[in-house]
């Protein structure tokens, strides 16, 4: 896929059953030709970084966590997955003191602009010396194992 340069509706198809089960109806309805032109112009050389997200929306069913999640597969060293869960954990992370710069606004009903999120992502990868998919996998499972003191002290 990164080196044709386009997903293909089954490409798509998979991602969304790894990102939202849910969505994949929605996926579904767009037409192979579709998907390919619109991840062609996304994953273009020369295709502004800031609004890739905003063109893969394009695309019936994909909405910046969609559209991050593509992305991500596409380019995992530039890019992650905007998730409700990543969110909510920097929120807290920045509340105790520990992430060192400023977190993201948003949570589960109202996520922020995946642009906005990925530059503030970056900073703390960056500062943490981390790839973007381990920081991604990390805050995804403090999250969701309850955020206990202990793991943030560490």
């Amino acid at each position: 896929m990164a080196q044709r340069g386009y997903l293909t509706s089954a490409e798509l198809g998979e991602i969304g059953r790894w990102k939202a089960v849910r969505a994949t109806g929605y996926l579904a309805k767009n037409e192979p030709e579709t998907v390919e032109d619109v991840t062609r112009v996304a994953f273009a050389h020369d295709s502004p970084e800031r609004l890739r997200h905003r063109i893969l929306g394009l695309l019936t069913g994909v909405g910046d966590p969609m559209a991050s999640a593509i992305l991500t597969i596409w380019k995992p060293e530039a890019h992650t997955v905007l998730d409700y869960r990543a969110v909510d954990a920097l929120q807290d992370l920045a509340k105790r003191g520990v992430l060192g710069s400023e977190a993201p606004e948003g949570g589960r009903g109202s996520l922020p602009d995946y642009w906005t999120y990925l530059q503030r992502y970056c900073r703390v990868a960056t500062r943490l010396e981390v790839s973007h998919r381990d920081l991604d996998r990390a805050l995804w499972r403090w999250n969701k194992d309850g955020m206990p003191e202990e793991w943030a002290a560490t």
